[in-house]
């Protein structure tokens, strides 16, 4: 039976064994430089990884940026037709119902519609239940 000395013996002999084993040298320079092109390629992976962020955020800002200034476009289109006297005239009578002098307005109504089958109900109601000095009496004295 072979001993352990003998099956590692010959990985543990000195130079000049019977295998031609040599004991491994370290060369510090090589490494070194082998340090120094990893921290290399790390950094330089980092800034690229950065470079492409900041590529992403700029055309991310560029789209904001065209779109602030298609709002602000729309925006001076609509000031400017707000300062014409054709607008102030359409909300004139678009919501206050005026008229230039000389002109006769005309109010159209529909039978149909519900703004004027409701009213008639909602007066009838009204005008059947008691004055309100009579509601709070009833409240308080029953």
């Amino acid at each position: 039976m072979l001993c352990v000395r003998e099956i590692f013996g010959a990985m543990l002999m000195p130079r000049g064994d019977r295998w031609g084993l040599r004991r491994l040298r370290v060369r510090w320079p090589y490494v070194i430089l082998g340090l120094l092109l990893i921290l290399f390629a790390v950094k330089f992976v980092e800034k690229t990884r950065e470079l492409q962020q900041l590529n992403q955020q700029a055309a991310a800002l560029q789209l904001a940026n065209q779109q602030t200034m298609a709002d602000n476009t729309r925006l001076q289109h609509a000031i400017r037709y707000y300062r014409t006297t054709a607008y102030v005239e359409a909300r004139a009578r678009s919501v206050f119902g005026l008229t230039l002098p000389g002109e006769v307005p005309v109010v159209v109504t529909s039978p149909s519609h519900p703004r004027y089958t409701a009213a008639p109900a909602v007066i009838r109601r009204v005008a059947s239940s008691p004055p309100p000095w009579r509601q709070w009496w009833r409240s308080f004295f029953g």
